[in-house]
Formats: C-alpha cells, structure tokens, sequence
C-alpha cells in the first residue's frame, strides 16, 4: 500500500504508544478511554500539569514524541463507520493497522494489527503483529493464515492466543468485507504512572483510502446516525484543538480531575476515523448540511 514500508526478514520489537512491546507481549487491553478536546490555548498548561505528575512513557529517555500512522478498514458501505454511532448495536468494532515513528522516524519494518471491541462503555483491545506480506493479504480482503512466518512474527505470544486472534480478524474481514478505507497520522507525547495513562495528540492529517461518493445520503439519516457523525464536525476543527485521552481503569487522580475542573476541559465522545469521515462525507453531500444539528456546549464534570 501507498505510503507503507516494504517488507523485511528481520524480526524486530515495535513501539506503541511508546512502550516497547516486543513479540514477547500479549498485547491485550481492558480500560475505559476518556477522550476530550482541548482548545490548543491550553496545550502547554496541560503538558506542565501531565509532566508534574507523572512520567513520559516512551521506548527510551532519549524519545520525546512519537509519529504513529493508523489505517483503518472498514466495508464499501462503511458499515463499522455506521455502527459507531449506532448505539442499539451492543458490541461494536475498529480494526486498524498501525506504525511508530519514536522522535518522527519510522524505525520499524513491522505493524501492529488491531481490532478494538466497545461494549457498555469499556474498551477491550487486542493485536499482534505483522509485517507488510500480511498487510497486502488483508488489504486485499483476504483471510490470515497461521504460517510459521506469522508464528514468528509473534514468537512470545502463545500459540492459542495467536490464532484465536487471526480467527477473529478473519472473521470481521469476512462478515463485513473489510478493506483498507483511511489513513490517519498525528504526533503523539504519552505519560503514565501507576496504571493511569494519558496521551496528547497534536497535528492530525488523513487520507481517504476509498470512495465514498456512492453512498447514500439517505442511509446516513437513519438512526440518528448523521446527527451524530456531524457533531464530530461542529465540535472538532483540527486547527484548534487537540485531543487528549485518559485510559485508567475506572478512576482517575485528584489531580487529574482537578486540572479537568480548573481549565474547564469537558469529556466528549471523538473518534479520529470517524471525524474524517464525517468530514469528508459532508463535503461528498451538499444535501446532509441541511440536517447539520445544533451544538450544544458540553458540561465539565468529574469523572467516577
């Protein structure tokens, strides 16, 4: 794929989120992600507070950020887009591909393949890794198998846990027909202390992946799913704001909910893919912008 490295033999640990996570991890995630958008005003007072309390999470003393490229899959008919804002439906799904660049640089010939379930308000997060052989099969919609490569690839990772999780990868790209359908990049600084994390992230760029002239505004207006997906656009306009995420295990610091209260920073609901999309989507249809909803200011409130 466009943009993406090629493939190499060498098997090598990745960075995400910047803590290193060798073929050794099972890279399985249950939190609760609190996500807020922040005027950019704010970005060096709550980089101060974020550095008073807690630590940089990065492969080594010597990063300072990290570049991290999502590509997200969905169907022709962006049916996981659809779902996001479709709350009836009780489990809903993201899969995603991503890279790590520490300090900008793309030191890796390895991705992390993700797929991330929601279900009554908790996150759950599972991946392992591929290389880009693996990236062309997906891509072109096609089923994971368990080769010796793959095995290697995730030599650490127990065997059962590896196939469960090609099985259910195989599974999404065959239930929905999922292809690669955007690109998001942004520049990431991560924090952590005793189990509660906090990432900022600035700069965000995307890229359509796949064409979405075809789809039917009308099916957009079902559900409530266009009043929804345009909120994303009223409440994020990417050149003045950044976003902020807070995953913990259901309670958070003192002092994070202080800095919330003090600089007035209010929970919302956001998703980069489903932004862009949303983004793209209105600019694709004249005629949704008729049905663009008012906005209504978020209210601050401690998080439980």
């Amino acid at each position: 794929m466009e943009n993406l490295i090629k493939e190499t033999p060498v098997i090598v640990p990745i960075t995400l989120d910047n803590k290193i996570i060798s073929s050794a991890s099972e890279g399985e995630f249950k939190r609760i992600e609190d996500k807020f958008l922040v005027s950019k005003k704010m970005q060096d007072l709550v980089f101060k507070c974020l550095s008073q309390n807690m630590d940089e999470s990065y492969l080594d003393n010597d990063t300072h950020f990290t570049l991290i490229e999502s590509i997200y899959f969905d169907s022709s008919e962006i049916t996981l887009f659809k779902d996001h804002f479709n709350l009836l439906i009780p489990k809903r799904y993201k899969m995603r591909v991503r890279r790590y660049g520490p300090n900008g640089i793309w030191n890796t010939e390895n991705y992390l393949l993700e797929v991330k379930s929601k279900k009554e308000g908790q996150c759950k997060k599972v991946r392992f890794t591929i290389g880009q052989i693996e990236l062309d099969i997906i891509s072109a919609g096609l089923q994971l198998q368990l080769t010796p490569r793959l095995i290697q690839l995730n030599q650490k990772m127990k065997l059962e846990t590896l196939q469960k999780r090609v099985e259910k990868v195989n599974q999404l790209i065959e239930h929905y027909g999922l292809i690669p359908s955007r690109s998001v990049k942004y520049k990431r600084f991560a924090f952590e202390r005793n189990g509660f994390r906090a990432t900022i992230d600035i700069d965000l760029e995307e890229k359509s992946l796949i064409e979405l002239q075809g789809i039917n505004p009308q099916v957009l207006l079902q559900n409530d799913i266009w009043n929804k997906a345009a909120l994303l656009v009223l409440k994020f306009k990417g050149e003045d704001k950044f976003v902020l995420e807070l995953k913990h295990g259901g309670n958070i610091p003192r002092w994070a909910e202080k800095m919330l209260e003090d600089y007035h920073i209010a929970k919302t609901s956001f998703s980069k893919y489903c932004y862009f999309t949303a983004r793209e989507l209105k600019n694709l249809h004249p005629e949704l912008n008729a049905h663009i909803p008012q906005i209504v200011p978020e209210q601050n409130r401690t998080i439980q």
